[in-house]
């Protein structure tokens, strides 16, 4: 889930609720009580497929926000997403091409293809990752609780004293 919340801010349209990857002034205007983000009807290339109408905890705030009853009613049936048909692409392939992004995730990807694809690559002889976690900053602890905790240290250095 994280790449697409990554990724659909990144373009522009941060999910509904999502205050991690939104402008704060953004998420916090969302009424819901989760991210908008929802698989309603996926089809795979084998040609399986699978309908979840949305639950009532997305459409309550869909009705919240006014939209119309006839949409709200489309969005409880199943058959309304199979449906829609899929658009075809705004932009062109060659277009799409030009306008790759520069440190990007897809990088490593990139670079297997370039190699002649990744049938030839074996996970098992790749060295493992053992990148330590980020130094994250130390959370800012309230005078009072500060001095609290010194008088206990002090107290525990004279016990054993």
């Amino acid at each position: 889930m994280h790449q697409i919340r990554a990724h659909f801010a990144h373009r522009g349209f941060p999910l509904a609720g999502d205050v991690r990857y939104a402008p704060k002034k953004e998420a916090t205007a969302w009424c819901g009580q989760r991210l908008f983000l929802h698989a309603a009807h996926l089809w795979l290339s084998d040609g399986f497929q699978a309908t979840s109408p949305l639950k009532e905890d997305l459409i309550e705030p869909l009705r919240e926000l006014g939209l119309a009853a006839e949409s709200l009613a489309e969005l409880r049936d199943p058959g309304f997403f199979q449906r829609c048909r899929p658009s075809e692409p705004k932009i062109s392939r060659a277009k799409e091409s030009d306008s790759s992004d520069t440190g990007s995730e897809d990088t490593d990807v990139e670079a297997l293809l370039a190699k002649g694809g990744a049938s030839d690559w074996d996970p098992s002889t790749a060295a493992p990752s053992m990148t330590p976690p980020p130094n994250l900053p130390k959370p800012e602890i309230p005078p009072a609780v500060e001095a609290e905790e010194r008088r206990a240290a002090e107290l525990r250095g004279a016990d054993m004293a």
